[in-house]
């Protein structure tokens, strides 16, 4: 089945969770957050509800290859910490949820992922930074299809799950 060019592997036309809703008129994203800071731990939690409002409407958007119609929505929860040990060490975790229904109650998918990273300053411009993420995905993707994992910024996984690791000195100029 031809779904019509989806863009490269890592741009956002490409992520199977809502690459299938490019009929869509509409991209309403709703967010909150919060942060409390306690001494040298800062508590951190979001949520997203973004909607694809007018699936099907071919004649202002992309292609509808599956014939959906109406709105399919994600809700999407993240949970943070981040503990800075000294003022040259800060370590965290971050656990997210999402949740999408999709277009005509067809397709619903659960998407789980879970983060630790650190970051080490050896001057006030450069650092040292490693980050470790895994994703976890259940249920039938806006594709039709069982979900894949799809962690931001990389190529979607061909199975439910995901592992990225990054590690890497950086220097800001």
């Amino acid at each position: 089945m031809n779904t019509g060019s989806l863009g490269s592997a890592t741009s956002p036309e490409s992520n199977p969770a809502y690459a299938g809703y490019a009929s869509a008129s509409t991209l309403q994203v709703a967010a909150v957050g919060a942060a409390w800071r306690l001494g040298s731990i800062t508590l951190g939690a979001t949520y997203s509800n973004v909607q694809f409002r007018g699936l099907g409407d071919t004649a202002t958007s992309g292609p509808n290859a599956f014939g959906y119609a109406g709105t399919a929505t994600f809700d999407i929860g993240e949970v943070n910490l981040r503990w800075q040990l000294s003022p040259s060490l800060l370590v965290g975790t971050a656990y997210g949820y999402a949740h999408s229904s999709g277009a005509d109650g067809r397709d619903s998918a659960i998407y789980q992922q879970g983060s630790l990273g650190a970051d080490y300053l050896l001057s006030k411009r450069t650092d040292i930074y490693s980050i470790v993420v895994y994703q976890h995905a259940s249920g039938t993707d806006s594709l039709n299809q069982p979900a894949v994992a799809s962690i931001s910024g990389q190529t979607a996984s061909a199975n439910n799950h995901q592992l990225a690791v990054r590690f890497g000195p950086r220097h800001r100029f």
